[in-house]
């Protein structure tokens, strides 16, 4: 029976990506706090941070949801992506003639 090699380069190179991920993040915060430490304080520093992230959250929810707005349908009627593209042209251009 063979003996199967460990193969420890692998668990490292896994520590080593999440140490410099973790530098990563704490540069950020440090560099956050440095900046806005002197207007805020601390907690104010914090709640600023808060505020961000749960705008940008909300946000791009918005963003994402606004792509699955329902839309009428008449009915399905199985074309081929070609034959489709060409029907909505031809009625983008009827209507864009009629705007004037």
């Amino acid at each position: 029976m063979a003996r199967r090699k460990s193969n420890t380069s692998t668990v490292r190179s896994s520590t080593c990506y999440s140490t410099r991920e973790f530098a990563w993040i704490s540069s950020f915060y440090i560099r956050y706090f440095i900046i806005f430490g002197h207007f805020y304080g601390i907690f104010g520093t914090l709640g600023l941070i808060y505020l961000v992230k749960s705008l940008e959250s909300r946000w791009i929810v918005y963003v994402t949801q606004m792509s699955h707005v329902p839309m009428k349908m008449s009915r399905e009627e199985n074309r081929d992506w070609l034959s489709t593209q060409v029907i909505m042209k031809i009625l983008e251009e009827d209507t864009s003639d009629h705007t004037d």
